[in-house]
């Protein structure tokens, strides 16, 4: 258990670097930034983001699940916004694309890491 916990950050704070080189509007200062910042959207999207898309049912089978990735995005915005060192720069719409960029690709991060993990019995 302690293994996917380990591969699922380490994957996620190589993915925030990574992405940190090609988006010229995203900047994060350090590593410990960058692990404070996975841990806080780990925690908001284990408590908080189940409950909003609860209540945001409707819409989301309206938009056939297009929603989740607003949702998601606006849990990154909490989260970048909240947490020092890890910034958005731009104006709205370059700030928008980016954090649908960032929310797609933690999203794909996640699963990569699962994928990592998925054969490997726990000890």
């Amino acid at each position: 258990m302690l293994f996917k916990i380990i591969i699922y950050f380490a994957v996620n704070i190589g993915s925030l670097f990574l992405l940190k080189n090609y988006l010229t509007n995203f900047d994060v200062s350090s590593l410990e930034s960058a692990a404070i910042f996975v841990v806080a959207l780990t925690v908001i999207n284990w408590i908080i983001v189940p409950v909003v898309k609860l209540l945001a049912f409707p819409i989301n089978f309206l938009t056939l699940g297009l929603f989740n990735i607003v949702i998601s995005a606006i849990a990154v915005w909490f989260v970048v916004r909240y947490v020092d060192g890890v910034q958005i720069t731009g104006d709205l719409k370059q700030q928008a694309i980016t954090l649908i960029i960032l929310s797609i690709a933690f999203s794909l991060a996640g699963s990569f890491s699962h994928k990592l993990t998925k054969d490997r019995k726990d000890d």
